[in-house]
């Protein structure tokens, strides 16, 4: 009997040894399973825009917006500006902000002495974990007191000495109507007619308010390669006073010029297009050239060398037509020798490279070419 029991002891123990291991493992709160650790309070960035078009504006309009920062964290969120990227913009930012609290931004920038596009930011650091900088922008087009499109015209195809016109818009974008009091050349014998400018001109550019049509003449007979100037405009609002806009006049200048075209090419594979004829490194002794094709352009291809200027002295330069057949289609053969006796030296940085200029009778542009020289003569050791 004694035994039985002892037996029957022994089993019952068992089964609530397995039941409390079984309840262990399943209860959340055993030791086996510790509880996760929450993560420490902190703040978040939430805010709906960073940039702002604030769209056309008058030079007397406000540049500001204000932009919206909420704390959506469980931590105050500290904020701090570093910077702007122009000294004309201004911005104030609260310092904290509380957890689920907003708070405002504000930018401004002064639009005196900006015309046109413009795109302004201002920079502030925070103690979001996630998002520790943030930049704020506000852009927009303020509009121009006097514009001229073209501002400036050039034209490198003229004949020798032949005029030069172009026309001009001159408009503004701000002034209902103005009056040019003034406009000056830096170059003589520059002629010009105004008319006040169509609708249908205006009405090319999207803000134009009012404006003229300037059309102006160089004179002829003009000698050189090329020319060049500009035109400085004076204009002032021809309305009464506005409270709104500056009253005071406004300046702008139109540059021109023009060049010759050129009557001669010179081809080759040493020329490259920079008009630099390389030649390389020779040994001393040993000389070289180059043999390069000048081809005259125009009414007047036969030609007559005069002169050929050239640096280094030593340099030999020949020009000539192979043919009266090649003369007459303007074609002339040009060789660049550096002789076998040439002295050692270096003609290969820009400021000592030789030159070639080949002067002859054309009567449009007797200085038919001009060419660099780059090449080197090395000493007997190498250099």
């Amino acid at each position: 009997m004694r035994r039985r029991y002892a037996v029957f002891g022994g089993c019952a123990i068992a089964v609530a040894a397995v039941l409390l291991i079984t309840y262990a493992l399943r209860s959340p709160s055993s030791a086996l399973n510790p509880p996760e650790k929450s993560d420490p309070p902190a703040s978040r960035i939430a805010i709906k825009e960073i940039s702002r078009d604030l769209g056309v504006l008058d030079p007397s309009d406000k540049c500001r917006h204000t932009f919206i920062i909420c704390n959506e964290g469980d931590a105050p969120l500290y904020i701090k500006k570093v910077g702007t990227t122009c000294k004309c913009t201004v911005a104030s930012a609260p310092r904290e902000i509380p957890p689920g609290k907003a708070g405002p931004i504000a930018i401004e920038s002064k639009t005196e002495g900006i015309e046109g596009p413009f795109s302004h930011t201002a920079a502030f650091a925070t103690n979001d974990p996630e998002r520790s900088r943030i930049e704020l922008t506000i852009h927009g087009d303020v509009r121009r007191y006097l514009v001229a499109a073209p501002s400036g015209v050039h034209d490198n195809d003229l004949g020798a000495g032949a005029p030069m016109e172009f026309a001009t818009l001159i408009f503004s974008e701000v002034w209902d109507s103005f009056e040019l009091s003034g406009m000056h050349s830096t170059q003589e014998g520059v002629t010009w007619d105004i008319q006040p400018a169509p609708q249908e001109r205006l009405a090319e550019y999207k803000y134009a308010r009012s404006g003229y049509v300037a059309t102006l003449h160089t004179a002829p007979g003009w000698t050189g390669m090329g020319f060049s100037g500009k035109i400085e405009v004076d204009a002032r609002p021809a309305a009464a006073p506005d409270a709104r806009h500056q009253t005071a006049s406004r300046k702008i200048c139109i540059s021109f010029g023009g060049r010759r075209r050129s009557l001669g090419t010179v081809y080759g594979p040493k020329i490259d297009s920079q008009g630099i004829v390389r030649i390389g490194a020779l040994e001393r002794g040993r000389g070289g050239r180059a043999k390069l094709l000048l081809k005259v352009r125009g009414d007047h291809r036969r030609i007559t060398v005069k002169e050929i200027e050239k640096t280094p002295d030593f340099l030999k330069v020949r020009v000539f037509a192979e043919s009266s057949e090649m003369a007459d289609k303007g074609l002339y053969r040009v060789i660049i020798e550096v002789p076998p006796d040439a002295p050692p030296g270096s003609f290969v940085a820009p400021e000592r490279m030789g030159t070639v200029k080949i002067v002859t009778d054309h009567p449009e542009m007797p200085e038919i070419a001009k060419l660099k020289v780059s090449f080197a003569v090395l000493s007997d050791r190498g250099t």
